[in-house]
């Protein structure tokens, strides 16, 4: 987790998107948390209401610094919950529940993650929250939707890529699926959700209407498999896995390079991508490696015989790139034209100097982890940059701050509440 490759820590002055929008998250795992990381990073002031009893499952995922699990050191929850403020707030008692109308009362947004039926018993759903607030903005993003025969099954990443099809299309060429094995869409489907959000909010300002936005989990998952939905309906073939092969770039693959010699004598694998998409680029290639005549040979002049020739192809690049280590590699190639970049181990990606120049990753404090790293969400936005402000909360960190000042509640009446289990 340590570490000091990133840009320096950027200052909480500078205006953003979102700001003076406040957010309430409520919800137990990635997909609302990411939600909200996506608007905080882009200003918004999100508050995450958590129950202590059952905090965010995030909280139990590492990685954990020296493998020593705690709640307060989640690599998966400071990733995702940086930039906010966070609360706790018993909503299954009554006073919870009104402390919590109060602060909707007080908010533009609520991100809901809950589940339909854990929603309904806590009283979060939209007609109650509109009457206390009739412009809220609120998100909900139910598994499969709040229609329908399957409207309540309980989904989480891994279901979402085999409901959606996308294990099916995971794994080498020629053989059986592998499977995703990743959480990918919960954050495809928070990405999906926070956009949604910033139109929700720009049709209030136009029109002064809040709204409910429902975000199904699976269709989002299911939107982005588009190409091969359309393959089956334009020809009745189910697509299969591709591996690295890509249907119109050939060569298209990693190819093994020399081991660094830095680290255990050389024995580390490394590799480098390369990506050829038209005949020029061939010749490029060709030219690079010291053998402009593959460029005459008939086995790959064009894209259909390379592809055809694909596993020879790959033959004869692996015996160049084995040569040379992969940044030597991608150098070569990269002055001749030729797409190419290596393959980082997680911790080279930080050493990067593309990466820390454009200040991909920043160093951020934490009073239990120490200093680590982290990325602010990629666009780069001139007079609205997104930026890191602050580390993810610790349970109840902000509770002074959020029922105190936001609320108008005295620091007595919260320890009173607080021993009351109300919010504690």
């Amino acid at each position: 987790m340590a570490g000091r490759t990133g840009a320096s820590f950027q200052s909480s002055d500078i205006d953003r998107d979102l700001g003076g929008v406040r957010v309430l998250e409520v919800g137990t795992f990635i997909d609302a948390a990411f939600a909200g990381k996506l608007l905080a990073d882009l200003g918004a002031e999100v508050v995450k209401v958590e129950d202590p009893e059952r905090p965010d499952l995030c909280r139990e995922f590492g990685p954990f610094p020296g493998d020593v699990p705690d709640d307060e050191a989640s690599g998966l929850f400071l990733f995702l919950n940086c930039n906010k403020q966070g609360v706790t707030l018993n909503l299954a008692t009554a006073t919870g529940r009104e402390l919590f109308g109060k602060l909707v009362a007080r908010s533009d947004v609520l991100i809901e993650g809950l589940g339909k039926r854990t929603a309904q018993s806590l009283g979060l759903d939209y007609d109650s929250l509109r009457s206390v607030n009739p412009n809220i903005v609120m998100l909900s993003m139910p598994g499969a939707g709040s229609s329908g025969p399957l409207r309540d099954l309980v989904l989480y990443g891994p279901s979402l890529s085999s409901l959606a099809g996308l294990d099916a299309l995971a794994g080498y060429r020629n053989e059986e699926p592998l499977g995703t094995h990743v959480l990918f869409y919960d954050c495809n489907s928070a990405s999906h959700a926070a956009y949604a959000v910033v139109a929700a909010l720009w049709h209030r300002t136009r029109t002064g209407q809040g709204q409910r936005v429902e975000e199904a989990q699976w269709e989002a998952a299911v939107a982005v498999l588009g190409e091969a939905i359309l393959q089956y309906e334009m020809t009745g073939v189910s697509p299969e896995p591709q591996g690295n092969f890509h249907p119109m770039m050939a060569p298209h693959n990693l190819y093994r390079c020399q081991g660094d010699p830095s680290i255990s004598a050389g024995e580390v694998d490394q590799w480098v991508a390369i990506a050829v998409a038209t005949d020029e680029e061939w010749r490029a290639l060709c030219g690079a490696l010291g053998h402009a005549e593959w460029a005459a040979d008939p086995a790959f002049m064009d894209l259909a015989s390379r592809q055809q020739n694909v596993d020879r192809l790959d033959a004869l690049i692996t015996q160049w790139t084995c040569q040379r280590t992969a940044d030597e590699a991608t150098k070569l190639l990269q002055a001749a034209g030729v797409a190419a970049s290596p393959y980082f181990e997680t911790g080279e990606r930080f050493l990067d100097p593309h990466f820390q120049e454009r200040g991909i990753y920043v160093d951020v404090d934490h009073p239990v982890t120490g200093r680590y790293i982290l990325s602010p969400i990629p666009p780069k936005m001139s007079d609205t940059p997104p930026a890191i402000q602050r580390p993810a909360p610790m349970l109840g960190e902000h509770n002074a701050y959020v029922f105190e000042d936001l609320l108008g509640m005295t620091a007595s009446e919260r320890q009173r509440l607080e021993e009351e289990q109300a919010l504690y």
